[in-house]
């Protein structure tokens, strides 16, 4: 544990040091709010919008003003209990108000402000969007908050942690414009100002889940029909209709059942709209009872994104409503608690309609790609402390998505499914309508499985950054493991990290993985299986972690890799891929079991190895070894049947300084490839069988 506490207390310590730092972007928490009424009027031509907002607030202490968040936006009025008040702009998005002569007092205050806004070109904030169908130009006005754009249209507490509920009046410039935001319409009349819509009471939720549009778009709609209620799904695209959009309704409700069973907790809103519309830069929001897609996203028959790719944005977003929505990380800084959360629930729910597909077997297709994140800088832990708004809006990363659901499966895999799923379940109920941290979390782990030290695991995991490389030695019939931190292509010095990990392996003699702790403070974990005559590491490629093996264990490997399963020879193609790209192994080792692939999926497995070399060797001006090591290729691709061959790899190679950094000993694999495929060499294509 002595290096744990030590990052514990660095983190402590940095917390503490860093305090004016994060006081410069973030509230204080003397003032809350607890319901905000907002009306908001866009002129679409001069793209600008008027607006005001109410909010009920309630103060702990005797103040002298009050801090929020404004971006972009003109006040010109200010009250505090219908009092005048006095407004200043402050540094970092911020907006005071105060009494002239007076403090404010502890307990409940309304703060009232008008305001001016201009509508915004890109995707964040209050947008104007432009859209063409049949030869019809026009526009649509739409949100999108997150993670901190509420404040661009409305004055506003812009942090997740302020939880409150809204009332929402939008005024669309006439009848042509249709209105629609989280919450179902509750009232619509005409004025000379325009068509008035308003929205019932919202549950609570956090300024970054408000979402209003005002669209010109027809719509399609179902039902979907629960035990005790029915909830309207509605999807806005320009060119709406049953044959267009059905299949994103099926989503929909295969997902709201789903995760409604999963969790026990229902959809805790009475209906859905979905629209998709321009925006370049992220597939979707997942608003609470308003998601906004990307174009094509609800259209299967615009051919942008295919069936697969619809169903995994879709389940991402509709898991957060559970995953973010009812339970909201307290910060960024815990941001895993619902990317992570709602990736890995997606792939649940995307694999329980794969009949014969298991979520840990397929780990690495759907979400290792923090590995790739892992090894370049900068990486930062899951979970670590954001002292500027810059950093805030790094956080949606690869790290996040990819590795925490990772983290999730490790977990899962650890405890049993029935205990995750009793995780799942008691940490949403205990937290809805609230938010969370990743310690809340950990707690409700412990409470369900309080007899497996899972804290220093999860801990040690989440809170330090890449991940371990557990080095593996044979001696005397005895395996013995140490750890190592994962190399980085920018040969980023380690810092002595340690983990807690769940080891798992088979052996030649149990193919039934077994479990062992390799805790943080042990300076290494042995294994004793004298009778092995091979030992293979994480079946499955659950476990966050690389293994470097020593070469008489990968000469006992190699030489039975025609006795191991398609699934143990993947893990064993990926593990030497990994070793190979950081100069642990020479080429050696692959281009061995290149001679022993009897599977067609297998090649497969070894193309990302394939082009990597293929390119090194180009590149550097090999091109009779090129051939050569193609001639052999193809020769192999013959014997195992392979009905599509790659053509060679072509590669600009102005565009290979990331694998030039990766240490591939280049030199090692010309020999190899001189000393067993020359025309002089027995293992030459057209003298090698295959073995």
């Amino acid at each position: 544990m002595k290096n744990l506490l030590f990052i514990l207390c660095f983190v402590v310590f940095s917390a503490s040091t860093l305090q004016e730092e994060i006081r410069s972007y973030r509230l204080p928490t003397d003032v809350t709010p607890i319901h905000y009424s907002l009306r908001i009027r866009p002129y679409v031509d001069e793209e600008v919008f008027d607006g005001e907002v109410s909010i009920h607030v309630r103060a702990k202490n005797v103040l002298d003003k009050v801090i929020l968040h404004s971006s972009s936006l003109n006040i010109t009025e200010a009250f505090i209990n219908r009092v005048v008040a006095e407004f200043k702009n402050e540094d970092d998005e911020k907006l005071s108000l105060r009494y002239a002569n007076e403090s404010i007092q502890p307990g409940e205050h309304v703060l009232f402000i008008k305001y001016k806004g201009t509508l915004q070109r890109q995707e964040i904030g209050f947008t104007k969007s432009p859209f063409s169908y049949n030869g019809e130009e026009g526009h649509l006005l739409v949100t999108d908050f997150e993670p901190s754009s509420a404040r661009k249209a409305f004055p506003c507490f812009d942090e997740p942690a302020f939880k409150s509920k809204f009332n929402i009046r939008l005024v669309a410039p006439d009848d042509t414009y249709k209105a629609i935001s989280n919450m179902p319409e509750i009232n619509r009349f005409t004025t000379p100002q325009g068509v008035v819509y308003d929205f019932a009471t919202s549950v609570t939720m956090s300024t970054y889940l408000v979402s209003f549009a005002l669209t010109k778009y027809s719509y399609y709609e179902d039902l979907l029909e629960e035990p005790d209620r029915t909830v309207p799904i509605r999807v806005y695209t320009y060119n709406a209709s049953q044959e267009n959009n059905q299949f994103a309704v099926n989503c929909t409700k295969r997902a709201l059942q789903f995760y409604t069973e999963y969790t026990n907790i229902s959809y805790p809103l009475p209906k859905l709209d979905m629209i998709e519309y321009d925006r370049p830069q992220s597939a979707a929001t997942e608003n609470w009872g308003l998601i906004t897609f990307r174009e094509g996203l609800l259209t299967l028959n615009l051919d942008i994104f295919d069936a697969s790719q619809i169903k995994v944005v879709m389940y991402h977003e509709l898991a957060h409503f559970w995953f973010g929505n009812l339970v909201t990380n307290d910060f960024w800084n815990d941001l895993w608690l619902q990317e992570g959360f709602a990736t890995y629930m997606s792939y649940k729910l995307y694999l329980a309609e794969s009949p014969g597909m298991k979520l840990n077997e397929s780990r690495t297709f759907f979400f290792d790609g923090y590995e790739e994140a892992s090894e370049k800088l900068p990486s930062n832990p899951i979970v670590y402390y954001l002292t500027s708004q810059k950093l805030l809006e790094q956080r949606f990363d690869r790290i996040v998505y990819n590795k925490g659901p990772s983290i999730l499966l490790m977990l899962e895999n650890v405890i049993g499914e029935k205990a995750f799923q009793q995780v799942i379940r008691k940490f949403l109920k205990k937290h809805a309508f609230k938010t969370a941290t990743t310690n809340d979390f950990i707690s409700t782990v412990e409470e369900v499985v309080p007899d497996v030290h899972l804290r220093g695991f999860l801990e040690s995991y989440l809170y330090q950054s890449r991940f371990p490389i557990v080095k593996v030695v044979r001696s005397d019939g005895k395996f013995i493991l140490q750890q190592e931190t994962c190399a980085t292509v920018a040969k980023f010095l380690s810092s002595g990290e340690r983990w807690t990990i769940p080891i798992t392996y088979i052996t030649d003699t149990n193919k039934t993985p077994t479990l062992k702790w390799f805790d943080q403070d042990m300076d290494q974990l042995v294994i004793e299986e004298p009778s092995a005559k091979w030992i293979l590491f994480n079946k499955h490629d659950v476990g966050v972690y690389k293994v470097n093996f020593s070469d008489d264990s990968w000469n006992d490997l190699v030489e039975h890799f025609e006795d191991l399963s398609l699934e143990e020879s993947q893990l064993l193609i990926n593990e030497a891929t990994y070793s190979f790209k950081f100069g642990i192994i020479d080429c050696t080792v692959l281009f061995t079991l290149m001679k022993h692939v009897n599977h067609q999926k297998q090649w497969i497995y070894l193309f990302e190895f394939h082009d990597i070399i293929v390119t090194e060797l180009t590149c550097s001006g090999y091109k009779e070894e090129v051939e050569m090591y193609m001639n052999f290729l193809r020769k192999r691709f013959n014997e195992t049947k392979v009905p599509k061959k790659p053509n060679l790899y072509h590669q600009n190679c102005t565009n290979i300084s990331e694998i030039k950094k990766a240490n591939i000993k280049l030199g090692l694999c010309v020999k190899w490839i001189r000393d067993n495929l020359s025309s002089k060499s027995k293992d030459a294509p057209e003298n090698l069988a295959s073995r």
